[in-house]
């Protein structure tokens, strides 16, 4: 039962996506009220083997990982009900926007992972995806030439997608499927480059470092100084964060401060930190945020004709949590990623967690530069591979039980399964 529902999260998300590039359905319609019912059943399967599966979580995650998990379900929770009680926003945006609410939901995800048997499933499913994003891009590259519409764009980059997260964990792949991996990659580096997306690109260079200096050296030499040195670069981001909290300036302004407001639109997200910054604090909102639709006033945009001022979302992806929940939002989502990279790296015994590990550090990292949070198959599949890193009975298991369990020849149960 719980395999089906995890196929069915998994598809209905999928299809949502691709629906949502190909109509494009705007404002209040039948169209987009019936593509927004996807993603609803996808979070509903989420919930419903949530509610089944609490004493399991229980009893594999670490107690205070457990707790500190359902604290931040009830956190976000409470900005969902701050913004219906509020009446932000109509009650379609509040609960069909994937950047509003459903941003706040998509944590239900981990419980996917934590199951075994889901990661075959998931790895079979991003590898599906793989051999229709190679013949789909040689189609629209001879239709449309090497410059692609926007539309086409996007749906190679949602099917290439996998990519991301397969990169770490070639060594649990066949060789077929390590091609695969690597054709896929080589058309999503260059479909990013071509359509402007560089955090794709920054992403996959940080990954493929990761695999031969974290996760080979490791295989190789068994040393953890590699682990301790990848795991200290996420301590950046968060010192600059903390800065930014103490003193109430934006880490980017401070550090930026000879950038002008003219460079402000071509730099990482400098005029976003700074914006947000003096927004929350001016408005006494830092600490708990303005809630799932809250927003925010940008006298960048504002200098835009036809743009609005007031952004109910920020393309940055720790920005968007401390909009949307505060600082202690952002707290509990961070001690999330970072305690399952932490026992990924340092309390696992196979391959498999620890390139998991790397995935959410990456991401971690990039959340600081782009990384929106929004329900969607990234930030799904995010949230299932802190599943699965989490897992006490998943980290237990040696590589031969990960490898057998992946390519089918499974020889006996997951210790504590």
């Amino acid at each position: 039962m719980d395999k089906r529902l995890f196929n069915i999260s998994l598809i209905s998300l999928l299809v949502y996506e691709l629906a949502f590039i190909i109509f494009s359905p705007q404002g209040v319609s039948i169209t987009k009220l019936i593509i927004s019912c996807l993603v609803w059943i996808s979070l509903l399967a989420g919930i419903l083997v949530f509610s089944k599966s609490l004493r399991k979580l229980r009893r594999d995650f670490p107690l205070l990982v457990f707790l500190n998990f359902l604290v931040l379900i009830g956190w976000n929770l409470t900005a969902i009900a701050r913004s219906v009680i509020g009446k932000d926003e109509t009650i379609t945006t509040i609960l069909g926007n994937t950047y509003t609410s459903l941003a706040l939901l998509v944590p239900f995800a981990i419980v996917f992972g934590t199951r075994a048997a889901n990661i075959k499933l998931i790895i079979g499913y991003f590898n599906k995806l793989l051999k229709l994003g190679i013949p789909i891009s040689l189609v629209f590259f001879i239709i449309g030439g090497v410059l692609l519409e926007e539309n086409n764009l996007r749906v190679l980059l949602l099917l290439l997608l996998p990519v991301a997260f397969l990169t770490t964990l070639i060594p649990f792949q066949k060789p077929k499927r390590i091609i695969l991996i690597l054709i896929s990659g080589a058309l999503l580096m260059y479909i990013a480059l071509i359509s402007g997306v560089r955090t794709m690109i920054i992403r996959e260079v940080l990954l493929i470092g990761c695999l031969f200096f974290g996760v080979f050296l490791f295989s190789r030499f068994q040393l953890k100084l590699p682990l301790i040195v990848f795991f200290l670069f996420l301590l950046v981001p968060l010192y600059l964060l903390q800065e930014g909290v103490k003193t109430g300036v934006s880490p980017f302004e401070k550090y930026l401060s000879g950038t002008t407001d003219d460079n402000l639109s071509t730099d990482t997200r400098t005029f976003l930190y700074v914006e947000l910054f003096e927004d929350l604090m001016v408005n006494e909102r830092f600490l708990i945020g303005k809630g799932a639709t809250g927003k925010y006033y940008s006298p960048y945009f504002a200098s835009f004709e036809g743009d609005s001022s007031m952004r109910i979302n920020v393309e940055v992806g720790v920005l968007s949590i401390l909009l949307k929940s505060g600082f202690v939002g952002v707290l509990l989502h961070m001690s999330m990623l970072i305690t399952a990279i932490f026992l990924a790296f340092f309390k696992s015994n196979n391959l498999f967690v620890i390139g998991s590990g790397f995935i959410l550090l990456i991401h971690s990292i990039l959340m600081f530069i782009e990384n929106i949070i929004i329900y969607n198959t990234y930030n799904f599949a995010i949230w299932f591979f802190v599943g699965v890193c989490l897992s006490q009975r998943i980290r237990e298991a040696n590589n031969q039980d990960i490898w057998d369990l992946i390519n089918g020849k499974q020889r006996r149960a997951l210790p504590n399964e």
